[in-house]
């Protein structure tokens, strides 16, 4: 049948007659069975034919469908059928809202449908009316769509080429016709749904992570993913039995030991019907050489109320890098344990949801606070119900800020310990996020109480630092007329400071043994005892004294626990005192006084920061007493300087760099005639009359020459003073300011007139000496009483004994003489008592023999000891002894004497010749020896003269002896007293 024989116009809009009506019913009809037939590929082709052969069959010129999405409020234009020549609209129609379509919705809700002969009716309406005249549309008929029973969208038919009423007929056919699309639309959806459903669980299946195997009830396997061959390393045929499984691949339970295949989870569930669900196992694989682990999981499936199963299904999931990861955490858990163990402090992981509370928290924790992990975690699950009320509200304050900024976090804070007393901690830890969300947090905490207290002690030693160097820079400068102030605002600086209740100082008199209390402060409350204090016995506090004595300090913790009979016990519990320290006052190794702390109100166990804090100051005390003393001694000693340089009988003066005197003492004065206001000032050119131009230039060259080699100068000056000549001894030395800069020149000179003209009589004698010795006719020499070799002779000695002299001094004192036996000990004789007279028998290098008498005497020439001996040939006074005895007698009674006489001054000059050979005798020391020498030398020549007189006075002319014998006697004796 054709459309065309269908024309329904303006004029003519009902199918009168019954075979027309037939006609399009029997379209409708065929239109409707051809839809039971569609292939979904084919669906939206066939929905196109259709549109067409209705919108030909009815006269229009466009048909089309409308789809609602009611979550948009939006109609779309899914399908659309034209006639040549009409502009398709399907692309503007997309997203058509329900608002704009809302006239129309309410008339297909009132009428069942919209039958718009022309579309004027909407000029009310303005956008719904240019949405149809945009589409030159002049008349539409529109209907609901259903599917499913449910309104899916809407048919419309458009005409655009004339108006155009849809009959009662058409529209009720029509209606049949949307309802019959409708379905088919929902119908074409669920089919294509369902074959996307089938592709998405075949790519499911295909693509599952999970082996899946499906058998059913003969154990054929149904269907099986690649992923469970590839898992179990079979093949499908494998797998299925059609090829066989290597003997060297097989199962094996989680522990490792060998499964049968017959307990492999989907047989068990074909005998028993039950699932067998997380069962673990291994697979060896040939392939890899190793075992895969797999979880499995059997699942039953039943039909017509069989008992057994048709079908199981089961699914495989390689576990292997899982268990492998279990082991490998497993192992990190030891590690992790061994690590939290071996921490200094205790590690934890928590939650903090306004407030924190432990999950868990190693073992460590009670060695910090004395809880087990369990009672941490089950008692105080809220950690922060340990912080201490005066850290609880920071600590909290930096947890939550540290977690809000997602950042870590440092705490300092105290917590209470299990057995109540607080424990400083130092926590570190941060927060772990997921997706911007705290799930937890991890750290761990130490015990920092004794490094706190050690800071806390740092704090303490820089407070007490600053306050000693305080009180140090009191001290450096402090005058003595206010050192007992100082001390008084010092003990009550460090009294306070220690919190102490009483602060002393002591000071012993051992003279008197005593000691009493010289300073005293005393906190607010405390009775002074200063007054009391006062010369209390030594013999009460022995041990007290002689522990300070040691220098070492005194420490009573308990002054109620001492000994009832202690002498200590009864003066301190008087006083109140519970606890005490003392520190000696040390100058150098004698102790001086004490310095203490008295605790009354309590007993105190002393630190050591108070104990060398107390050694400090008394140290400091002992040090400023000392330098006290030193000043006072130093002031003694530069008056006595100044005393003995005013009253100095040598002539003592100071010189600046000019020349200009700046100092001279009274002896100046008194030698120059010059008083010291008229010399200060001025230089020596200034003073002395020119008449002394050579002098002065000697004293300027001596100057000048201290000045610029800077060194001490020692010089012997010759002055004419008020005419006189005057010899002076002078040491010029630099004059240097505090840094060491020479500043002048310093001079002592002292007055060596009388020892110049004592050295030049010295000198006199010591030729007259040194003739006598030489030109003596009596033989003398000099030899080491040590070795016994001779050292020098004389030329009468050399002829005498008839050697040369150099011959002579090859010899020793044995050589000459022939009785040896005695010679040792009257050589210590002279020795010890330094002038010795002997008879010797002497034997001269001819070999005769010869009675001499020998006059010894030791002399010191440097550092070295020598003999002095002279020798007299008396061989023929013994011959004629006997003849001149009464004589002899007189003469050996003068020469005694005289020789005795002479040999006092002899004695002290050889003494004072060997003092002079000291180096360290200063010019005072050499003048009085020069000075005694001459004054010995006087005493000396005076002698002589008189035993020259004495000599001569002798009447020797009964003597038998020739002329020439008794004039040599003479000469003998002279020389020997010389």
């Amino acid at each position: 049948m054709k459309t065309d024989d269908f024309n329904f116009d303006e004029k003519n809009n009902d199918v009168d007659s019954l075979e027309e009506l037939l006609s399009f019913q029997d379209l409708i009809l065929t239109l409707t069975t051809e839809f039971f037939h569609i292939q979904p590929k084919d669906f939206d082709s066939t929905i196109s034919k259709i549109l067409k052969t209705v919108g030909e069959a009815i006269d229009v010129e466009r048909v089309y469908i409308f789809i609602r999405n009611e979550e948009l409020h939006l109609y779309t234009n899914t399908y659309e059928w034209c006639q040549e020549n009409i502009s398709p609209q399907i692309d503007n129609l997309q997203h058509v809202p329900f608002d704009l379509y809302q006239p129309i919705r309410t008339l297909i809700q009132k009428e069942g449908n919209a039958n718009i002969p022309d579309i004027s009716v909407f000029q009310y309406n303005k956008p719904l009316f240019l949405h149809f005249y945009n589409q030159d549309i002049k008349s539409f008929l529109m209907l609901p769509l259903f599917g499913g029973g449910s309104k899916i969208g809407l048919i419309g038919f458009d005409s655009v080429s004339k108006r155009k009423i849809f009959s009662e007929r058409e529209i009720s056919l029509l209606k049949v016709l949307s309802n019959v699309i409708g379905n088919a639309i929902i119908k074409h959806d669920q089919e294509i749904k369902i074959v996307q459903s089938e592709a998405e669980f075949a790519n499911l299946f295909e693509s599952m992570s999970q082996g899946v195997i499906y058998q059913d009830w003969t154990g054929r396997i149904i269907k099986a993913n690649t992923q469970a061959s590839r898992i179990l390393g079979l093949t499908l045929e494998q797998l299925n039995g059609e090829e066989p499984i290597p003997n060297s691949w097989y199962l094996v339970y989680a522990d490792g030991s060998k499964l049968p295949n017959q307990e492999f989870p989907a047989h068990v569930v074909f005998s028993s019907g039950n699932p067998q669900v997380n069962v673990e196992m291994g697979v060896y694989r040939p392939d890899l050489k190793d075992f895969i682990w797999i979880l499995v999981n059997s699942i039953p499936e039943f039909s017509n109320n069989s008992k057994k199963p048709d079908r199981v299904l089961t699914t495989i999931t390689d576990i292997t890098e899982k268990r492998r990861d279990q082991e490998a955490r497993k192992a990190n858990d030891i590690k992790f344990r061994k690590l939290v163990e071996n921490l200094p402090g205790a590690a934890y992981l928590g939650k903090f949801k306004g407030s924190y509370s432990a999950d868990y928290i190693s073992e460590k924790v009670y060695d910090i606070l004395g809880y087990t992990t369990e009672e941490i975690l089950v008692d105080n699950p809220d950690f922060e119900s340990l912080y201490h009320p005066g850290d609880h509200v920071v600590a909290r304050k930096v947890l939550s800020d540290a977690v809000h900024n997602k950042k870590p976090y440092h705490l300092n804070y105290r917590m209470r310990h299990k057995n109540g007393h607080w424990v400083w901690i130092e926590e570190f830890g941060e927060g772990v996020f997921e997706q911007g969300e705290l799930q937890y947090l991890i750290g761990f905490f130490v015990d920092v109480s004794e490094r706190k207290k050690n800071e806390d002690q740092i704090i303490l030693h820089g407070k007490l630092q600053d306050l000693l160097m305080k009180i140090s820079s009191t001290y450096i400068s402090v005058e003595p007329d206010l050192f007992d102030e100082a001390i008084q605002n010092s003990l009550a600086e460090l009294g306070e400071f220690i919190q102490a209740d009483r602060f002393y100082i002591f000071s012993y008199d051992f003279e008197r043994m005593t000691c009493s209390n010289t300073h005293e402060w005393c906190a607010e409350g405390n009775e002074p005892q200063v007054e009391i204090l006062q010369n209390v016995p030594l013999e009460e506090i022995p041990d007290w004294v002689n522990t300070h004595k040691k220098g070492e300090t005194l420490i009573v913790y308990d002054v109620a626990g001492l000994d009832e009979n202690s002498h200590l016990k009864s003066i301190l519990e008087p006083q109140g005192i519970k606890s005490l320290i003392t520190i000696p006052l040390m100058d150098d190794l004698n102790c001086i006084g004490f310095v203490g702390l008295d605790f009354v109100k309590d007993k105190h166990h002393y630190s050591s920061l108070e104990e060398d804090l107390l050694k400090v100051f008394a140290d400091m005390l002992a040090s400023v007493k000392k330098r006290f003393k030193l000043s006072s001694e130093l002031m003694e000693k530069q008056q006595f300087l100044a005393d003995i340089i005013e009253n100095n009988e040598s002539l003592f003066y100071v010189k600046n760099l000019k020349g200009q005197y700046l100092l001279v003492n009274k002896k100046w004065e008194k030698t120059s005639g010059v008083k010291r206001d008229k010399a200060i000032g001025k230089k020596d050119r200034e003073i002395f009359s020119t008449k002394n131009e050579q002098n002065i230039m000697a004293i300027e060259e001596n100057d000048e020459f201290v000045f610029k080699k800077k060194r001490v100068l020692y010089k012997e000056e010759e002055l004419l003073i008020h005419g006189k000549k005057k010899y002076y001894e002078t040491i010029k030395f630099p004059f240097k300011d505090k840094v060491g800069n020479t500043i002048g020149v310093a001079g002592i000179s002292t007055e060596v007139t009388n020892r110049k003209m004592a050295e030049l009589v010295l000198k006199d004698s010591e030729e007259r000496f040194k003739t006598i010795f030489e030109k003596n006719a009596s033989p003398m020499y000099l030899f080491d009483p040590n070795s016994r070799r001779f050292v020098d002779v004389n030329e009468a000695a050399a002829s005498y004994y008839g050697y040369s002299k150099e011959v002579f001094l090859t010899l020793k004192l044995e050589d000459i003489n022939v009785s040896k036996t005695d010679l040792d000990k009257k050589i210590q004789k002279v020795r010890q008592t330094n002038r010795q007279r002997y008879e010797f028998k002497n034997k001269r290098s001819d070999g005769s023999i010869r009675d001499v008498e020998v006059f010894a005497s030791v002399l010191k020439i440097g550092e070295k000891e020598l003999i002095h001996s002279i020798v007299h040939d008396i061989t023929e006074r013994n011959e004629y002894l006997q003849t001149v005895e009464n004589q002899n007698s007189l003469l050996q009674e003068i020469a005694w004497e005289q020789s005795h006489i002479v040999r006092a001054p002899l004695a002290r000059m050889m003494g004072l010749f060997d003092l002079l050979e000291e180096e360290d005798l200063d010019r005072k020391e050499k003048k009085f020896i020069r000075n005694e020498i001459l004054s010995s030398a006087c005493e000396i020549d005076e002698i002589i003269k008189q035993i020259s007189a004495k000599t001569s006075q002798l009447n020797l002319d009964e003597i038998k002896a020739s002329e020439y014998k008794d004039k040599e006697r003479k000469n003998h004796l002279r020389l020997t007293c010389c």
